[in-house]
Parts: C-alpha cells; structure tokens; sequence
C-alpha cells in the first residue's frame, strides 16, 4: 500500500523528509526529539529558485495534456562539456534606427542637446508626503502608518534572500558587506531601513509597478531622516555612521532608478562625509572597521568607473582621504606601486625612469592591504591593483593633451600597457577552498573581461588625446584593440550563464568593446548580450547604458562621410572636447550620468 505523502506539515519534518502527525502547534515527532516546530509561511522568490535551478510555484508542472509547463529546464546552466553558445541566438531583427533629430544633434543644431526617446529612467516627481516622524525604539517601530506598511516584512525579506545573495561572487561574512554591514545597520537605523527597502522595491517595480510609489515614499523618508540629523549642530559616530550608510544606500538607489544623475551628487557628498568621519583604527570595533572599509571601497570603486564614462571634476577625482584605513609605510606603497607597474621581474632601471602615480591614485592605495592587492574583490569583480591601473589610464588624458607633456604620457601609456599584460588576477582564498566551481569560472572570467576592458580604454583616451591619429598605434596597435574586442564578447558570451547569478557583472567591460565594435556581426552580438542580461538582471543601469551605446554607433554613422569634422573630434556644451566618445553621446541623451558598476 503507498503512503501518501502530506504537503502540509511542519517545515522540520519536511525539511528532513519525515512523515508529520501535523499535531498543533508541536508535532509529536518534534516534540519527542526536542525540534523546534512550526507552520509559519515562508516567502519564496522566483529569482533565487531560478539561481538554485528549482521550479517556482506550479512551473514545470506536468498539465493534464502530457506537455511541461514553464521554461524552467531551459534556465539551467549548461554543463562545462557542453560546446556551443550559451544562449540561443534571438531570432528577430533589430534595428539601429537613426531620426531627423539625430542628424540635428551630429550636426549641433540641437542646443539642448535632449533626447526624443524618452528618459528611460523614472520621472522623479517627489510627492510631498506628511511628515510622520520616526520612532528610535525596536525595529517593529522603525515602521510608521502607511497603507503601504503591510509590504514592509515583504521587501525586507526580499533584500535578505534575493538582494544579498546575489551581490557579489561570494557570499559570507568577508566577502557580503550587504548581509553583513548594511542588513545590520538597517535594523537599527530607521533612515538605513527606509533606503533598504527603497532599493527593494525599486528593484521590483521593474516587474510590478505597483512598487513604484512604494519606493519613492520609502526614498523620501530616508532623506528626511538625513536631513534631519545633517541639521543637528554635532553628530555622534553612530550617527556619523547611519548617515554614511544612508547616502551609500541613496547613491545605490539613484543608480537603479536608471542612473538618476542624483547618484553623482550623492557621492560627492559620500567622499565629504568619509573626509569628517576618519578615525582611528585603536578606538574602533571589528564591526565599525569593517564598515568603514566597504564605505572606502564603494566610493574608490564608483569614483573611478565614473571617471572613465564622464568629466570627473579634479576636486572629486582627487578626495582627501589620506588617512589609512589599512597600515601602508611609504616603502612599502613604493614597492607595491612599482611592482604594479611592471610586475615582481622589473629592473632597477625601469624604476627609476617611472613616472610617479597621479596624487589620486596614491590617495585610493593608501587604503588599500598590500598583500592582496592582486586578489580579486567579490564585489568589484577585479582586483585592486587593477582598479588603480584604471585610475592611472583616466589621469593620462590630461597630460598627453599638454604638448610637452606627450612623450612622457607615451612613456606612462606603454608602461601601464605592460602592467596590464603582466598583471595576473588570483582567486580569494574563500573561492579556492569552495567547492562552487560555477563561481570560480566566474571569478575568472569576470576579472578578465575587466582587464581586457583597461586596454580598450587606454587606446580610446590615447586617441582623443593625442592630436595625430597615428600616435596610439605606437601604445595600443590596432590588431591588439580588435583582439581585446573579440576576446571581451567571446568571454562574455560563452561564461554569461556564470556570471549571471550575480550583480558583479562584466557591464563595463561589455560597455567599452560595444561602443567601440565597427562590424555588424559585433553590434548583433554587443546588443544581444545586453537584451539576454536586461530580462534575466532587474538592475535599472543596463537599459542606459544600452541606449548610450546605441547612440554612439549612430553618431559615427553619420560621420563616416564628414571629411569636413569627424564628429569624435566635436566639442561639448561646455566648449572642451569630450574625453570619450560615449560622453559626447551621453551629452546628446540629455546629460546621462551612467554608472557601469
């Protein structure tokens, strides 16, 4: 005789597979064996099943007629023998469409230089909400009377499962400051609490829109919790460090809300409040340290990937923030920089003739631990000694653009071309000794295509800095550009299935090879790759980002004929050439402020 299985019984027993009596509120079984027992639901969300390759509710059925319902098959990662794309090839036709107001634009007529397409972020019209206040007790008050309050428990617990868990490429306590910095903070802070669940319900509204006015009232809260104590004449450190938690969590949401140019402002004022907020590491505990270092680390690497998409002012680009977090002597800094430079081999001649890190290259390694400066961060998905390479090539534009300075930017230019050939990227510790081998290829592969990425942009800010065309050659040869191109979508697009689980995606470097991809078959591939991460990743930068793209290609389009002036040699609203070509296309857009991270 079969015995039928119950669906309905305590969460112990069916988690170990046990038949349950189903007795309330204790089962008899957990009740003998001294289990805790109980019948409370549980959330499930459809993006964690889709990472842990389950069904999601009825999906995946068998109906009546003998046919599966649901495509949930279909989502699971291909094994590593499987050879082929990973990704079936979209078969509808897509189409770069170039209108009359493009034309206007390449040619400069347009003076306000907007966009006919339409923001594709959302219209931020703040609602003046009334002033409720907020309760400093439990976190069961750290919510307030709102018809709205029932989603609460909803968003956090979405932040907790899906959020955190997809974050970076290794999730525990090291390597997850989202879980294990901000996931605490928001349950002692009410304005932390109010953006942690703004950026849940942005992230989905992307789905429901529903969520939209949510996340807007949950957005204003915060900042008025930030003005508030920015009002108060002193703050003490635990304030100082739920205001620096909250501009970081605004930052974050103005990112996902399609890169609201507000993200810039917001880090601005990050690096003035990292400024005041320096302490000394004697009188601090393990858990404030270790906020104060992802504090540093997401403005270092924000900062330094917004300098290679737009004009970063040399006050912002050059923060004071020279008191250490991590204990560098200057000779051990002088090591490690000219180590970076050319890699443990170099020669004592070639360290002498170096030149020296720009002043905002020196500030970002002074935080930086020297012994792990070749590892690759689970949330960057590069390394350090990488993001400081990338530092170095943002500073060269301005020194090669000075006539006597071009032979000693060539110099600089082909010296970080060496760092980047020698640089080699090692898994974190963590990631070795894990058996996940999904996520070390990865690892891998993601800090790759970074790499790979510098050399694109050391040839771009080469070529429109220097005022002969022919001088990047000599640095960046075109067969190099092409293979870094090529080597950049065939990376992407045969490891997409790995790195897809999580939000340390390869964007920027998938960024700079489309803006920079001539053939048609490169574009199809360039587009493709962004349509398949826009459906499976609900993050609002990706759409923006796509459109910059696209808007690049159309402006070289319409200069492919015009022997009079190149359109990526044209001038800005401001009067100063752009220093990439995708920034002249994100001034034509209406002033985007992308954020590739």
């Amino acid at each position: 005789m079969d015995i039928t299985r119950s669906h309905t019984g305590c969460w112990t027993c069916r988690s170990r597979r046990v038949k349950c009596d189903e007795s309330r509120p204790v089962c008899s079984r957990c009740s003998r064996s001294g289990l805790t027992c109980g019948y409370d639901i549980r959330l499930t969300w459809q993006d964690d099943n889709d990472a842990r390759g389950v069904c999601h509710g009825r999906a995946g059925v068998w109906s009546k007629s003998g046919k599966q319902r649901g495509q949930t098959k279909q989502r699971k990662a291909k094994s590593p023998g499987v050879v082929g794309p990973p990704f079936p090839r979209l078969a509808h036709t897509r189409f770069l469409n170039t209108t009359v107001a493009d034309v206007q634009r390449y040619l400069g007529d347009d003076e306000q230089e907007q966009s006919d397409e339409g923001d594709c972020r959302l219209d931020h019209q703040e609602e003046i909400l009334p002033d409720l206040g907020f309760p400093q007790h439990t976190l069961a008050h750290l919510t307030r009377p709102s018809k709205y309050a029932s989603y609460d428990p909803i968003l956090l617990s979405y932040y907790e499962a899906v959020i955190c868990s997809t974050s970076t490429l290794l999730d525990d306590e090291k390597h997850n400051p989202y879980r294990h910095v901000l996931l605490p903070m928001a349950l002692q802070s009410p304005g932390v609490y109010h953006t942690t669940l703004a950026i849940s319900a942005n992230t989905l509204r992307l789905a429901r829109s529903e969520y939209t006015v949510i996340a807007l009232e949950h957005r204003q809260q915060a900042l008025r919790r930030l003005v508030t104590i920015l009002n108060r004449k002193e703050c003490d450190d635990s304030e100082m460090d739920e205001i620096l938690g909250m501009v970081l969590m605004l930052c974050w949401f103005e990112i996902s809300d399609g890169c609201n140019p507000s993200w810039v402002t917001h880090l601005k004022g990050f690096r003035g409040l990292l400024h005041r907020h320096r302490r000394k590491l004697a009188n601090v505990s393990p858990h404030s340290w270790n906020m104060q270092q992802f504090f540093v680390r997401y403005f270092d690497f924000h900062l330094v990937l917004a300098k290679t998409t737009f004009r970063v002012d040399e006050g912002d680009s050059n923060a004071d923030l020279s008191h250490p977090i991590v204990g560098n002597t200057g000779s051990e800094s002088t090591s490690s920089r000219s180590e970076l430079y050319h890699g443990p081999d170099h020669t004592r001649q070639d360290h002498d003739d170096a030149p020296n890190f720009s002043s905002s290259t020196s500030s970002l390694s002074l935080h930086m631990p020297l012994d792990s400066m070749d590892d690759i961060d689970p949330y960057m998905g590069f390394s350090n000694g990488l993001l400081l390479l990338i530092n170095e090539i943002t500073d060269i534009g301005p020194m090669a653009s000075r006539t006597g300075d071009q032979a000693r930017a060539t110099i600089h230019a082909r010296r970080l071309k060496t760092s980047l050939a020698n640089l080699h990227q090692r898994l974190p510790e963590s990631a070795v000794s894990s058996d996940m081998v999904t996520r070390r290829r990865a690892f891998v592969a993601t800090a790759e295509a970074y790499r790979l990425g510098a050399i694109i942009l050391l040839h771009e800010v080469l070529s429109r800095s220097y005022p002969a065309v022919s001088a990047p050659c000599h640095v960046i040869t075109k067969p190099e550009l092409d293979d870094a191109i090529q080597s950049i979508l065939q990376l992407i697009d045969t490891r997409l299935e790995d790195m897809i689980d999580t939000a340390a995606l390869p964007l920027w470097p998938l960024f700079l090879a489309g803006c920079c991809v001539d053939l048609e078959e490169d574009r199809m591939t360039a587009l493709r790759l962004f349509e398949v991460i826009e459906q499976r990743k609900r993050f609002g930068n990706i759409t923006p980002a796509r459109k910059v793209m696209e808007m690049v290609w159309r402006q070289r389009d319409l200069g492919r004929d015009d022997r009079q002036q190149p359109a990526r040699n044209r001038k800005g609203g401001r009067g100063t050439v752009e220093q990439y070509e995708w920034e002249r296309a994100s001034t034509l857009l209406g002033g985007w402020k992308i954020s590739l991270t």
